[in-house]
């Protein structure tokens, strides 16, 4: 199961397919992003997702007020996963930090 949804929020879920679109991802709660790191974030189209040695696209965030933010253009039509990586774990895929998936139309 995907806690991640429990202690964050990630908006927009729902993105114009194939033009920047700022998102931001934010804790719900006490949890929070560390000032002081920066993160991974990796993204990953859901058609592709399953393609083991697929080099996924990705970008380091540092947080600012609290949130996470970037600007991105995603792909097509079709959902797309965001996995956050706390600094030092980008390495190994399985420990993602935080998974969230969002949609382009």
């Amino acid at each position: 199961m995907n806690r991640s949804v429990y202690y964050y929020d990630v908006t927009p879920k729902i993105l114009p397919a194939n033009i920047g679109a700022k998102v931001t991802i934010r804790p719900l709660g006490v949890r929070g992003f560390d000032p002081e790191a920066a993160y991974t974030v990796e993204f990953l189209p859901f058609c592709e997702s399953r393609e083991p040695k697929y080099d996924y696209d990705k970008i380091t965030v540092r947080p600012e007020g609290g949130c996470l933010s970037f600007t991105r253009a995603f792909p097509g039509e079709q959902e797309h996963i965001i996995r956050v990586f706390k600094p030092g774990t980008e390495q190994r895929p399985r420990d993602a930090w935080l998974n969230f998936r969002v949609y382009s139309l």
